[in-house]
């Protein structure tokens, strides 16, 4: 490819709408000329010179009546898919992504914030500053299952969370040496009989600036501010989308690969007798 050629295609496709269309829309497979009108909203003046130009660009071909992508097209295609979809994310709240610190998740899943979808934001305000904790309780309620890590403590977890335990969910969660502390001496009885159990699993990471918990059905995040260390407590993302779920699944793997087991001596002596070291996390009930 000559010097200067992708930038060509790049601005090619970018500076017009239907081309831009037309190229995501089959990403998915053949279309004839009719679906490809239906599907960029076209007229047939308007779109055939644009899939000649496509053709030309080697980007298309044309088998019949049936339109493809090239090999080329199809690699172009994904990747902007992917930067369409991370542009609408960003314009879905862009207040949001304007004042939050996303150097808190690793690079690789910066990369991938596409995959959270048609998310919601959810933001404490005046008269209901609990907005955001009430939310995710009532959904945490229904999970069958949950992976969560976390730099901080919310007052209503540890009571949420062993709820769960109790009715044999699988729960494993990776958390700060400052929270586990926390809940050393702020909820004893609570830490002490969660470890009782088979189906729980603590960790400790000493790394981890975001705060996120993924379930069954739902996928929750909360960051920091711009130029803060601190979760925002009072601002959350919330998805159900299986890409989400996905994604967060995949976010805790990576921090359970650099976290340790809560074993005896990173334990209080309290609690001797009763750990649970080696509860494998649960397995999502969808293949990724």
């Amino acid at each position: 490819m000559a010097e200067g050629r992708g930038e060509d295609i790049v601005r090619f496709m970018v500076s017009s709408r239907k081309r831009l269309k037309t190229l995501i829309f089959l990403s998915g497979g053949e279309g004839t000329l009719q679906s490809i009108k239906e599907a960029t909203n076209s007229s047939s003046p308007a779109i055939i010179p644009q899939l000649r130009r496509m053709e030309r660009m080697k980007l298309l071909k044309r088998k019949g009546r049936n339109y493809s992508l090239s090999s080329t097209g199809k690699v172009l295609a994904e990747h902007l898919r992917r930067l369409t979809a991370t542009a609408e994310v960003f314009e879905r709240y862009p207040d949001f992504w304007n004042s939050h610190e996303l150097s808190a998740l690793p690079e690789k899943f910066r990369m991938r914030l596409y995959e959270l979808g048609k998310y919601r934001v959810l933001r404490a305000d005046r008269t209901d500053p609990f907005i955001p904790h009430r939310v995710y309780i009532k959904n945490l309620e229904k999970a069958e299952w949950m992976l969560g890590v976390s730099p901080v403590l919310h007052p209503e977890y540890p009571q949420a969370v062993l709820k769960l335990v109790r009715l044999g969910k699988k729960v494993s969660l990776i958390l700060t040496k400052e929270v586990i502390d926390k809940i050393t001496v702020e909820y004893p009885e609570e830490l002490r009989e969660g470890l009782k159990y088979s189906n729980a699993n603590l960790m400790i990471c000493s790394n981890a600036y975001v705060a996120f918990t993924v379930t069954d059905f739902f996928f929750s995040m909360m960051l920091p501010l711009n130029g803060e260390h601190a979760v925002d407590m009072y601002t959350s993302i919330l998805s159900f989308e299986e890409s989400a779920i996905r994604l967060g699944c995949e976010l805790y793997n990576h921090y359970r690969s650099a976290s340790y087991p809560l074993t005896e001596p990173a334990a209080p002596a309290m609690l001797e007798g009763n750990l649970r070291t080696s509860v494998a996390p649960p397995t999502p009930s969808f293949k990724y």
